[in-house]
């Protein structure tokens, strides 16, 4: 399974998540006390890992015969994993951003309420 993740795959897989309650829910439980999965409440994250993958490229030519032809949990575990290891690289990205950009714009109106005192890469 070779995937090459463009802006529009991404995207789409964000798109995809937003799109369905049970799939966001899954993989990004609310605070508070979750559904157990073992008593059969909720889906559990490698569930909603492969439903994304069918969402997202489900209909692609390219993808369609081999994930149609996953039967067996371990091989929808390995095209999960893609769905999986692109979600984190895609956090940890976010995670770097937001450090640096620390609070940068968020409510500035004009430039006297700019606060140098906070720290990120442009006022350090």
């Amino acid at each position: 399974f070779l995937c090459r993740w463009t802006h529009e795959l991404s995207e789409g897989l964000i798109a995809c998540i937003m799109e369905s309650a049970d799939i966001k829910r899954a993989l990004y439980p609310p605070p508070g006390p979750n559904t157990s999965t073992a008593k059969g409440g909720g889906q559990t994250k490698v569930g909603a890992q492969w439903q994304l993958c069918l969402n997202l490229l489900g209909e692609d030519p390219n993808f369609k015969e081999a994930l149609e032809a996953c039967i067996t949990t371990k091989e929808q575990t390995a095209y999960a994993n893609k769905i999986k290891n692109r979600l984190r690289t895609m956090a940890k990205m976010t995670r770097k951003y937001i450090v640096e950009m620390g609070q940068t714009g968020a409510g500035i109106r004009n430039a006297d309420e700019i606060d140098t005192s906070v720290s990120n890469a442009f006022t350090s």
